[in-house]
């Protein structure tokens, strides 16, 4: 019985959906699990580590002659842009506009938008800044002939007359040296522990966080912390203040480790030194692998906060410059 797969190219990637399976270059085997395959290389990545080549072909692949390729679907292509569809989570003072794009190269589809607030954000992505710093949801609609689907956004605007105090800063440049693979002997592992650095020194909880200087370590200074995503979002990375201030704004610089893919980071409040938690409900994609500067406003004053890695498998972020403002 033949088997029944959906595909889709995008760039140079060969990515096949429902199921998951991918083939060599020359069409001549398939992987019956999750793959990826680098057209340019016509090599087969796949997700186990361990295997002789001919034990990997006996467990995982199959031959070409026992699969037939099925054409896409429109909720496939809507589904499949949508995850692709992304906005900068901040406009600082000096950008007037932003990209609010009608299409995405590789898909058939077509996008409108409609902003919840054109006085600041036009429906074109011409922006008016406020004297406050404010949030606006941009609601983008994904269709591909008759099947549409919504995506929301979240896009804090600076505001021109936005003033905060600071309250506590994290820039590791008190860190201790670095010691054994370019990481500081203040913090040089992912195990949970506190650190007591920072402006004033305050406690500072990193689980799966290290921080460390290596060339692949995107910083300000000596000293990035670089956080790691795991499958839980009980043993994922999180940064977390220890003392009980008053916190309106999360302020930090962030960027990509290395050559990994994009990050999503998440933010917490506590309004009772730490015993219960409220998530935000924020989710800022990290796609770039140089520092940029991005800004959290909470829905109202905490006396702690986290910043937390979106549980995934093993993506990495560097965190710089961390400030909490009221």
């Amino acid at each position: 019985m033949k088997k029944f797969v959906t595909f889709l190219i995008v760039s140079v990637l060969l990515v096949v959906c429902m199921p998951t399976i991918s083939f060599a270059l020359d069409n001549s085997y398939f992987l019956k699990e999750t793959a990826i395959i680098d057209a340019n290389l016509g090599i087969i990545y796949g997700l186990r580590e361990g295997l002789s080549q001919e034990e990997f072909i006996t467990t995982y692949v199959n031959k070409s002659s026992d699969i037939e390729v099925a054409a896409l679907t429109d909720d496939v292509i809507v589904g499949a842009a949508k995850n692709e569809l992304s906005l900068p989570a901040v406009v600082n003072n000096s950008t007037n506009s932003i990209n609010l794009p009608t299409t995405i190269e590789g898909y058939n589809v077509e996008i409108s938008w409609v902003s919840g607030d054109t006085s600041i954000i036009a429906n074109d992505g011409s922006v008016t800044h406020p004297a406050n710093d404010t949030n606006v949801k941009l609601t983008a609609t994904i269709t591909s002939n008759s099947y549409s689907e919504t995506k929301e956004f979240v896009v804090l605007v600076y505001g021109t007359e936005s003033n905060y105090t600071e309250v506590a800063s994290l820039n590791l440049e008190d860190a201790d040296p670095e010691g054994q693979y370019g990481n500081s002997n203040t913090k040089p592992g992912y195990a949970e522990g506190t650190i007591e650095l920072g402006t004033p020194k305050y406690t500072w909880l990193l689980r799966n966080a290290l921080i460390s200087s290596t060339n692949s370590d995107i910083r300000n200074g000596a000293f990035a912390i670089r956080m790691q995503s795991n499958t839980t979002k009980e043993s994922t990375a999180i940064i977390e203040i220890q003392e009980d201030l008053e916190i309106n704004v999360i302020q930090f610089n962030a960027a990509l480790y290395g050559s990994d893919p994009s990050i999503k980071l998440g933010f917490e409040y506590s309004k009772d030194n730490g015993t219960t938690w409220v998530d935000t409900g924020v989710e800022l994609t990290i796609t770039e692998n140089s520092l940029n500067e991005y800004r959290v406003l909470l829905p109202e004053t905490a006396d702690r906060v986290a910043i937390y890695a979106v549980a995934g498998s093993g993506k990495r972020v560097n965190i710089d410059d961390i400030q909490l403002l009221k």
